[in-house]
């Protein structure tokens, strides 16, 4: 299993330092032998290369922005789009996607098996966010699962966004563009069995911690045990008093 995802954090960011290492965890702890890929901008701060250099199984990549960008277009779209977009079509084999601001609850077996069933799966935003008022379904590109690095094209996705002037229909940057791309070739990277417990709002989930010191995930109103508890925007662990988070500052004390 070859995981992927972005850390670019300063070293003084110790809220999300704190996030990251727990991201680091639960991973470990939920897909054990996976090849993991860090990729950011500058070198990983120290508080995570200490952290991370117990595992055997961490990369750590510096990478850059698309060297073809001559104007900024915010710190977002920067990031987002010039950045991590652009770095994650450049890899070349079958991947998992996390953002940073996840945290595995459960064995990523299953949703890594579903990377041959189709090019490219991703999951919608909820319906039922606090304050999301966006009337229409739309991807949240923090959970990717590529099986096929071929069809992420980068040129044709960038070219897409050009087209509508990166003015989109829904929300964000890098997921905007994905989402507008594949609307205009008429390709639906939904899937069965990748539901929104794959890529669950935490300011929808209720948390437990069981016995066994594993924690727990209910999207509320649901019967589905949730797989990634995902802290995006308004939702960052620190922010809704998330008690994985609040553990792991405790434990640091």
């Amino acid at each position: 299993m070859n995981i992927v995802t972005v850390m670019n954090y300063a070293d003084s960011d110790l809220r999300s330092l704190l996030m990251c290492r727990i991201w680091m965890e639960a991973v470990q702890r939920c897909a054990p032998g996976a090849s993991i890929t860090v990729l950011c901008t500058q070198p990983l701060p120290a508080r995570l290369r200490g952290a991370f250099e117990r595992f055997g199984n961490v990369r750590v990549v510096t990478g850059g922005y698309d060297p073809a960008v001559r104007v900024p277009r915010g710190p977002l779209a920067m990031h987002n789009i010039f950045f991590k977009l652009y770095q994650l079509s450049l890899i070349r084999e079958p991947f998992l996607y996390l953002d940073a601001d996840t945290v595995v609850l459960d064995s990523l077996d299953p949703l890594w098996q579903c990377r041959h069933d189709k090019p490219w799966i991703g999951v919608d935003h909820q319906s039922n966010i606090p304050g999301h008022t966006d009337s229409i379904p739309f991807l949240n590109s923090g959970i990717q699962l590529v099986g096929d690095p071929g069809f992420y094209d980068y040129q044709r996705i960038l070219a897409c966004a050009r087209q509508h002037r990166f003015k989109f229909l829904v929300n964000g940057t890098d997921q905007a563009c994905l989402w507008t791309y594949f609307q205009s070739i008429s390709y639906d990277y939904t899937h069965p069995a990748v539901g929104p417990e794959w890529n669950a709002c935490a300011g929808t989930v209720g948390l437990s911690c069981g016995a066994d010191g594993r924690w727990r995930g209910r999207i509320e109103g649901g019967e589905v045990d949730v797989r990634i508890n995902h802290y995006w925007g308004p939702f960052k662990p620190w922010r809704i008093g998330c008690p994985i988070y609040q553990d792991a500052l405790a434990r640091l004390a």
